[in-house]
Order: structure tokens, then sequence, then C-alpha cells
């Protein structure tokens, strides 16, 4: 769901250590607020309950909608 790196050299932009850990281009709050949708838990209160970081990434949250259809 999210893009796969372009360079995973030890240079490259997304890559973090000698060990090839890189960082995900899609939080993975973005794909969970979908699923939770999914679930029935529609209540901002409650998304924010069970995902906790969501507020950090607002702009890409993706809905069940996106996911599932």
């Amino acid at each position: 769901m999210g893009e796969y790196p372009h360079d995973l050299t030890a240079d490259g932009p997304q890559v973090i250590s000698e060990v090839g850990i890189v960082i995900p281009t899609t939080p993975w709050e973005s794909l969970w607020n979908g699923i939770a949708e999914w679930f029935g838990v529609t209540s901002e209160n409650d998304l924010k309950t069970i995902l906790p970081n969501r507020a950090e990434f607002e702009n890409i949250l993706w809905g069940a909608a996106d996911l599932f259809n």
C-alpha cells in the first residue's frame, strides 16, 4: 500500500542503517484507520483511542472505502 524504495543502497534516502532498515512511505496508522472503520469503529473519539498517533497523519489516513472498494 506504500511505495517500494527506489534506492536500497546504504546512501538511499529511506535506508537508515547499514543492515538495511528502511523507513516506510506509509504510516501504520493510515492502514489501520481504514481497517478500524471497516470493523465499524466510526467515532472520532474511538479512533483516537485505538490509534493514538492518528492525529500525526491526518492528511494521509485511508478510510474503509479506500481499502475495500
